[in-house]
């Protein structure tokens, strides 16, 4: 690992304290991405259970679009200036976040959890696009973007290795998903 930072910081013009805006950047794309992926095949593990592969692919097609809504949503929600709404508008939604990961978890009906996941999977969207945003304004510059971005994704997988090989219940991911969670709204607050 301190090679890859090594590498990801040699250069004449990076000094120490340029440093720590990427990586914290970095730290916050790698969340997100661990978030998603990890609740991705959560929510696929789960309905997998219940029905067809057929109709477990459908509705993963199905969340993956709603994500994709939710991150198209976020600039309209930064567009709320008060400082004070945004933090109270991302306690609620990840308390939302996290009842829909129970809920998914609860193993119910197909269709309870299918909505819940559509639900979670739109409020998902809207982080993502929120860790993105805020990930690009802590950067100076574009000049490290690709190696940020590649930095973080490599990390996001290699939590979400190690969640899917170290941890067997579902109810154990659900709870390692709700603080990570909480983890990405801190920082993102």
């Amino acid at each position: 690992m301190s090679s890859i930072l090594t590498k990801f910081t040699q250069s004449v013009n990076f000094k120490k304290k340029d440093r720590i805006p990427y990586i914290n950047a970095v730290i916050l794309m790698g969340l997100f991405t661990f978030l998603f992926l990890g609740a991705e095949y959560l929510y696929v593990d789960v309905l997998s259970g219940m029905v067809s592969e057929a109709k477990t692919v459908l509705a993963q097609n199905y969340a993956l679009g709603i994500s994709a809504v939710g991150f198209l949503l976020y600039p309209l929600f930064n567009r709320v200036r008060k400082k004070r709404l945004k933090i109270i508008s991302f306690a609620v939604i990840s308390l939302i976040s996290m009842l829909c990961i129970v809920l998914v978890c609860m193993d119910t009906a197909y269709m309870a959890t299918f909505i819940a996941g559509l639900v979670l999977f739109l409020l998902l969207g809207l982080f993502g696009s929120a860790a993105f945003y805020v990930s690009m304004r802590m950067m100076k510059t574009d000049r490290y973007l690709a190696r940020s971005v590649g930095i973080s994704y490599a990390l996001g997988i290699l939590l979400q290795f190690a969640n899917n090989n170290l941890v067997r219940s579902e109810i154990a991911e659900a709870v390692i998903l709700s603080i990570f969670l909480c983890l990405l709204v801190c920082t993102l607050i």
